[in-house]
């Protein structure tokens, strides 16, 4: 079902968070089930409807939707008198309405569209300079040998070439793309089919898929090193291909029975690319043979340059897959239910009084106790944080501290006792003092000097004292303490990932409490 959610999330325009959904939905304890699909959306902040919808109302849907279709997930795409529906592989083919009806069973899953308008531009700026790179180099080869329409030419159909064999590769590495999900969409195409079918190796890391990027990259750079004569010898090789082109054509009608528009737009750039032999009908093959010192150095150096690369690519998303599978085990609920273990004793929390960030009325609360003087306190209040930021309806964070209000000599005694005195006075203040320490890092002095307090009443020196004593007895000699809801956050987490539980922590802490209560 992923690749009809990354089609889904193209056509809605959430083309930044494949990858974050990616990462989510293959860890997720629950996957391929439909809940670890909406569960992943809803932590990605997505507006999402999984429901049963009534059948007589399927005009009132809109247009794109994901339906289970004969037990199957599909891509729907609705008009007035039919259905066109995709699956997982690809295959595409049309119903009429009342056809569509019989073989649905009323489940839908409906994503709302959402624009990252700053990571398009950011994207945009990246691609912007990697072309002014191109072209400098492009225009540095051409003022140095000369321009002719013929090199141009060849430059183009290259430059096409190589942007051609990225798709297929990302294709080929299971890397999504929004160009190859429009491109490959269709009822007789599956870029994913073909591409994957030739990954039988040549050499070893070199597979069929690799050809095309190797061929045009290694054109690319000839035509830049010497371009009068790299014409001639691409013209060459790309006429020898045409044979291979024809059986690749072959292949795909007739033993696969999908057509990859990928590939047959490679196929196509290289038929043209012979074009300019023609153009050499006076020069003797041993001649072009002859003058092709650079072309084949730029061939040697793009296929040694790849036989390194390619397994480093296939390494990384294979490392993907292995993260994925350990963190399916880590995000188990069970998993976390069983490390999970009740504080001592809660008698007396209640009448502590914190920096409280966020709603009161959650079903996950986070409870810090934090010292000043811990670096790790920094990180864990930060998460917090973030966690509460992503999720204000859901989590609520309270900040206590665990520092002896009797040792005069601690430096940092200082900053506890004026935060506690600021939230006295007002609880927004202390949140933005809070976050001066240990979000913007303030060194000791510079805080002091915007927050101290040089009066210090009994009831502030009273609190720090029942928040230590609390922690005394509960045997917490450390910082910072990480307790959620009424329990000790296992080691094995840290607080961003509660994000993996966030929608079903009310459960959870139900059935953490009756175990508590029966053991």
């Amino acid at each position: 079902m992923n690749e009809l959610v990354k089609k889904y999330f193209a056509i809605n325009n959430n083309i930044q968070l494949k990858s974050d959904f990616e990462e989510l939905y293959f860890s997720h304890p629950n996957y391929p089930s439909l809940f670890s699909i909406t569960d992943s959306l809803e932590a990605l902040g997505i507006e999402n409807v999984a429901i049963k919808f009534p059948k007589e109302k399927i005009s009132e849907l809109p247009d794109i939707f994901l339906a289970n279709f004969d037990g199957h997930f599909v891509l729907v795409h609705k008009n007035n008198t039919e259905v066109r529906i995709e699956n997982e592989n690809g295959e595409n083919s049309k119903l009429s309405i009342s056809s569509f009806v019989d073989g649905w069973n009323g489940i839908i899953l409906i994503i709302e569209p959402k624009i990252f308008i700053g990571n398009d531009v950011r994207k945009s700026k990246s691609n912007f300079s990697s072309f002014l790179v191109l072209f400098f180099f492009v225009a540095a080869s051409f003022l140095y040998f000369g321009v002719s329409s013929v090199q141009i030419f060849c430059v183009l159909i290259s430059l096409a070439g190589v942007l051609i064999s990225i798709l297929i590769l990302k294709e080929k590495f299971g890397i999504s793309s929004d160009i190859v999900s429009k491109i490959c969409t269709g009822q007789e195409t599956s870029c994913n089919s073909v591409i994957k079918s030739g990954n039988r190796k040549i050499i070893k890391n070199v597979t069929f898929s690799d050809i095309p990027i190797i061929f045009f990259g290694s054109s690319l750079f000839s035509l830049l090193l010497d371009p009068a004569n790299a014409v001639a010898i691409i013209a060459l090789l790309s006429f020898f291909s045409i044979p291979i082109i024809l059986y690749s054509i072959w292949l795909q009608k007739a033993v696969l029975k999908k057509w990859c528009p990928l590939c047959l737009i490679v196929s196509l750039l290289v038929i043209i690319q012979s074009l300019p032999l023609f153009y050499f009908q006076s020069i003797s093959m041993p001649e072009i043979l002859g003058n092709g010192y650079y072309s084949y150095l730029s061939f040697g150096a793009v296929f040694i340059l790849w036989v390194f690369i390619n397994p480093l690519i296939e390494g990384k998303t294979k490392s993907f897959e292995k993260v994925n599978e350990l963190l399916r085990f880590k995000r188990d609920i069970n998993i976390f239910k069983f490390l999970a273990r009740e504080v001592s004793s809660l008698e007396g929390i209640e009448y502590l009084t914190g920096i409280n960030i966020g709603s009161n009325d959650c079903n996950l609360n986070v409870k810090l106790f934090l010292s000043p003087s811990c670096g790790y306190c920094h990180s864990s209040y930060s998460d917090a944080c973030s966690l509460v930021k992503k999720y204000p309806d859901k989590v609520n964070l309270s900040v206590f501290f665990n520092i002896n209000p009797e040792n005069l000599s601690n430096p940092y005694l200082k900053v506890v006792q004026s935060l506690v005195a600021i939230q006295s006075e007002s609880g927004s203040k202390a949140f933005e003092a809070i976050n001066d320490w240990h979000i913007e890092k303030m060194q000791l002095d510079d805080w002091l000097k915007k927050w101290n307090r040089n009066e210090i009443s009994e009831n502030v020196n009273d609190e720090i004292q029942k928040q230590y004593d609390w922690c005394f007895k509960n045997g917490f000699n450390y910082t910072p303490v990480k307790l959620v809801n009424t329990f000790i956050l296992p080691k094995q987490y840290e607080i961003n990932e509660l994000s993996y539980f966030v929608n079903e922590f009310g459960d959870i802490e139900k059935e953490l409490d009756s175990m508590a209560v029966s053991s």
